[in-house]
């Protein structure tokens, strides 16, 4: 039996890997914008050199923090394409909208493209952190969406436990779906209301931020 059965929560490895980067976030993003990209390209140079001598499993396909890199580097790149390029989104509120519907047909068309799953993956991150800034500009000011934003980790966080939590009590699929859906809105909102939010406030009078 292999140890990530007893996992009540798999999907927490990616925290490993988001501390690594706040580890060594403030020694990059203040560099130039191409040591920035440069950095990048080689995280990708190394991912393809090590899928194609055979390193598509675990850890190397994620956890391996050198690969992993270049999925948090885009986005120190999209804030500075947002600083460079906020006027010109404010006074052309087309192109806000023009980027959200190219982001949103390139995310649903994802799946249909021919290319290998690493390449098509790693292009996706580039094209969304380049397309996201002009997006954020228009959805920015939304309280709803910022809400929901942070909603949708509690989501992350809990669906799995949950989902097999439901499967072991609930034998029809059918049922499953209703339940699952029910409790995890229903748990995520107690988690929300109970712990973040007041721990959110806590922190912001003790810290200011």
């Amino acid at each position: 039996m292999e140890g990530r059965e007893f996992l009540l929560v798999p999907q927490a490895w990616t925290l490993g890997v988001e501390l690594w980067f706040y580890l060594v976030a403030p020694f990059l993003v203040r560099r130039s914008f191409w040591l920035i990209a440069g950095l990048m390209a080689v995280s990708l140079g190394a991912r393809a050199w090590a899928f194609g001598h055979g390193f598509h499993h675990p850890p190397w396909d994620y956890r391996f923090f050198l690969f992993e890199l270049s999925r948090f580097l885009p986005g120190v790149l999209a804030f500075r394409v947002y600083e460079l390029s906020e006027p010109l989104l404010a006074s052309n509120p087309g192109l806000v909208k023009a980027a959200a519907i190219a982001l949103l047909a390139f995310t649903l068309s994802l799946g249909f493209t021919p290319w290998p799953t690493w390449l098509g993956m790693s292009g996706f991150y580039l094209i969304f952190a380049f397309l996201l800034p002009a997006a954020f500009h228009g959805t920015r000011e939304n309280r709803f969406d910022r809400w929901f934003g942070e909603f949708s980790y509690l989501i992350y966080i809990v669906h799995l436990v949950l989902l097999n939590t439901v499967a072991l009590v609930i034998t029809f699929p059918e049922s499953r779906i209703l339940v699952f859906g029910a409790v995890l809105t229903l748990l995520c909102l107690v988690l929300r209301v109970g712990v973040e939010d007041p721990i959110s406030k806590w922190r912001l009078r003790r810290f200011g931020t």
